[in-house]
C-alpha cells in the first residue's frame, strides 16, 4: 500500500509536466476539465433552484406515517415532528410503556403501537392495525464498527433496489442518512462493559486470540473518532426525514451533513482505498493520546 502511494506521489510532477509540454494532452485536459466544471456547476445549480422554487410538499391531511423505534431518538422525534405537521402517526415502539411512548400517546393524533420489528407477531399484529385504522386511505466504513457500517451499506442497497423495483406502482422509496450524532444508541460505544460483554460472546478460541492491550487501543480510537465526528442536535436529522416524507417528488437520498461533513464525504469518494487506509491508521495512532 506505501508502495504504491509513494510511487504515486513521485510522478504526481512528471505527468504534470508532461501533460503541459505536449499539446494534444493539454487540450484532452482541458476539455475534459470544462466539462467536468459545467456538469458539476449545473447539477448544484439544478439542486439549488430546485430546493428554492420547484419543491413542492405533501398535504398531511388524510395521510399517514408509520415511524418505527419511537422510544427515544430520531425515531421519537420524527413522531412529534410528523404529528405537529398534520399527520396520523403510528408510532412502533420497542416498549409500549415506556416513557417515549406514553410522552407521544398525549397527541391526539399519535397512535402507539407495541412493535419489534424483529418479531413476526407483533410486526403482523401492527398491520392489522394500521389497516384497520386506515381503511381505505391507505452509504464509509469506520474501522471497530464493522459489523454496523455493513448493515448501513446493505440497507442502502436495499434502498435502491426497492426504489427503482417500486417506481412503476407509484411508490416512493428514500434513504436518510444521519451521519453521527449522540443519542441513546452511541452511548455504549467502547464502553468496557459492553465490549467485554461482546467479547464474551466469542468462542473461547477467537477470545484468546485477541491481546487486551489490542482492545484498549481500539476503544480509544472509537472515543476518538466518535468524539469528533458526533453532532448533538438530532433535529437535523428530523428535518431530512420530514423532508423526504413530505416532498411531492422525493429524492433518493437525504442527508444531514454540515459543511465539514460534505468535504470528508468528498474526500472518502475522490481518494483510493490506500489513502483512506492510511488516513484512518494515523487517525488511530493519534487516538492513543487522547483521553
Amino acid at each position: 500500500m506505501q508502495s504504491v502511494l509513494l510511487v504515486t506521489a513521485t510522478l504526481i510532477l512528471p505527468v504534470h509536466l508532461l501533460c503541459l509540454r505536449v499539446p494534444l494532452l493539454k487540450e484532452v485536459a482541458g476539455f475534459l476539465g470544462s466539462w467536468i466544471l459545467t456538469l458539476v456547476a449545473s447539477y448544484w445549480l439544478a439542486c439549488f433552484l430546485w430546493n428554492r422554487t420547484l419543491k413542492r410538499s405533501v398535504e398531511p391531511k388524510g395521510k399517514a406515517v408509520l415511524v418505527t423505534g419511537c422510544d427515544t431518538g430520531f425515531g421519537h422525534h420524527a413522531a412529534k415532528r410528523f404529528a405537529d405537521d398534520g399527520f396520523t402517526v403510528f408510532a412502533g415502539c420497542l416498549n409500549a410503556t415506556c416513557d417515549g411512548a406514553k410522552d407521544l400517546a398525549k397527541r391526539s393524533n399519535v397512535r402507539v403501537l407495541q412493535l419489534d420489528i424483529t418479531k413476526e407477531e407483533q410486526v403482523e399484529k401492527a398491520l392489522e392495525t394500521v389497516t384497520a385504522n386506515l381503511g381505505s386511505n391507505g452509504r464509509v466504513t469506520i474501522p471497530g464498527v464493522t459489523v454496523y457500517c455493513m448493515s448501513k451499506h446493505a440497507m442502502l442497497s436495499l434502498v435502491d433496489g426497492l426504489r427503482r423495483e417500486c417506481e412503476e406502482e407509484g411508490v416512493d422509496v428514500a434513504a436518510v442518512e444521519p451521519t453521527a450524532y449522540r443519542t441513546n444508541m452511541l452511548e455504549n460505544i467502547a464502553c468496557p462493559k459492553f465490549v467485554e460483554a461482546d467479547l464474551k460472546l466469542l468462542p473461547d478460541e477467537a477470545r484468546k486470540l485477541i491481546p487486551e492491550d489490542s482492545v484498549d487501543r481500539w476503544a480509544k480510537f472509537l472515543r476518538g473518532m466518535f468524539d469528533l465526528l458526533t453532532r448533538e442536535n438530532p433535529m437535523e436529522v428530523v428535518d431530512q426525514m420530514s423532508f423526504a416524507v413530505k416532498d411531492v417528488r422525493p429524492r433518493p437520498c437525504y442527508r444531514a451533513m454540515t459543511l465539514p461533513d460534505k468535504f470528508y464525504l468528498l474526500f472518502v469518494k475522490l481518494f483510493p482505498d490506500e489513502v483512506l487506509d492510511v488516513f484512518f491508521t494515523v487517525f488511530r495512532a493519534v487516538a492513543q493520546f487522547v483521553k
